[in-house]
């Protein structure tokens, strides 16, 4: 792919990752939206009383290559990373125009008093490209066109905020998680999940419950080294990696939010392979009178134990710090 020799990791892995995450995406939007308006999608049958693809907006788009290859597949929209990348450049004039260097800091942990001749954002994405939003501000306040599909791939600080925006904007998202950050920003492991915690337990009962080992058993053990065995020795406490603990934990602020929550692995080039959809909603449940605003806000808050004002000053320095670093691809 001409121009991401510009970036500092190695093109040809990331080439192959966004190929695969843009064809998962294209079967996705097609089983999911009427696309018979993009010019080579073969619609399938039964989707004429779906709703028209609304667009989508990448957080975090890296080095852009798989915003490039979406619209470049008549798909609209637009992507935008902390850090302008060299590899932007190299895309055609159309694609350059739909890419923005950018931070976002979500609105519900820093609300602005709006006065009566402030536009709503409803009104000013009618009016102006989506990726001019961002043009002359120093934040995004994280509130896309209502319904935009929302693409979080290696997002990483966004990533747990992935599906608290979604739900904020009425719209489905995608999440590829890597690394692992918490809601204000900072790396940090995310906790075991209770559903890990207790097949570990699970697995932990069956071993101790296993008194006499075989001799056989002790002789293969012995051996392993000289056999090439993998077997596990006896009594390997099962313990969930960092990255499936991240993947659980995501999953878990969408259910939060009432996503019914849906997971797929990528056929992809990477480790980091695990999808979070929430294209759905469970059942509408009766409502307390609480502003989805507010909702978030109370989640973040119970997350991090911490008042929302000193997490939103955490976040917007740990945003900052993303603006000096040397830009990567992803």
């Amino acid at each position: 792919m001409p121009g991401l020799k510009a970036q500092v990791t190695d093109p040809a892995k990331h080439v192959f990752e966004d190929l695969g995450i843009a064809s998962f995406l294209i079967e996705l939007w097609k089983d999911m939206y009427d696309c018979s308006a993009i010019p080579g999608i073969q619609q399938p049958a039964g989707n004429v009383d779906k709703p028209p693809f609304p667009g989508f907006v990448d957080i975090g788009c890296g080095n852009g290559l798989l915003v490039n290859i979406l619209i470049q597949e008549g798909f609209p929209g637009w992507g935008f990373d902390a850090r302008h990348r060299k590899s932007w450049e190299t895309f055609a004039p159309n694609i350059q125009s739909k890419l923005a260097e950018g931070i976002l800091v979500p609105e519900v942990l820093d609300p602005q008093e709006s006065s009566a001749d402030d536009e709503n954002v409803d009104d000013l994405a009618g009016k102006l490209e989506p990726v001019d939003l961002l043009r002359d501000r120093d934040f995004h306040n994280g509130l896309f066109k209502q319904g935009t599909f929302i693409v979080s791939n290696h997002a990483d600080e966004l990533t747990p905020w992935t599906p608290l925006l979604s739900y904020l904007n009425d719209s489905p998202f995608i999440a590829i998680p890597c690394c692992s950050h918490n809601l204000a920003g900072a790396r940090w492991r995310a906790p075991i999940s209770k559903a890990a915690k207790e097949k570990a337990a699970a697995q932990r009962r069956q071993e101790s419950s296993k008194a006499h080992v075989d001799e056989t058993d002790h002789v293969r053990s012995a051996q392993a080294a000289e056999t090439g065995s993998l077997k596990k020795p006896a009594g390997t406490k099962n313990v969930q990696s960092a990255y499936a603990s991240l993947c659980d934990y995501v999953s878990g602020l969408a259910n939060d939010v009432n996503f019914v929550v849906e997971t797929e692995i990528l056929r992809i080039p990477s480790t980091r392979n695990t999808c979070i959809l929430g294209r759905k909603m469970k059942a509408t449940q009766a409502s307390d009178g609480t502003s989805k605003e507010q909702h978030i806000r109370d989640i973040v808050a119970r997350e991090l134990n911490a008042p929302i004002k000193d997490i939103c000053d955490e976040f917007v320095r740990c945003a900052q710090k993303l603006v000096g670093k040397k830009g990567e691809a992803h």
